[in-house]
């Protein structure tokens, strides 16, 4: 997966899809704490430093967004 800054916002390609995917909003902020292994509740902890968000919100959208982020083979559970 290559990614590249757009401004806020995130533009990654997928070399073994031919694939683009965009993130923006909270999308950047996740893709940057997902650099290294990571729970879902230490990730979920740093969004909610950082975003004003419902906790249970938080937990539902990022365990989403990382089910799409491992369909898409964008990244694996590790354990």
């Amino acid at each position: 997966m290559v990614a590249v800054e757009m401004g806020q916002d995130l533009v990654m390609m997928s070399i073994q899809k031919s694939a683009y995917y965009g993130l923006s909003g909270v999308g950047p902020f996740i893709w940057e704490q997902m650099a290294e292994p990571v729970t879902v509740a230490t990730l979920c902890q740093r969004i909610l430093a950082e975003y004003d968000v419902a906790e249970a919100t938080c937990r539902a959208d990022v365990l989403r967004f990382i089910e799409v982020l491992i369909e898409q083979g964008s990244a694996r559970t590790v354990g």
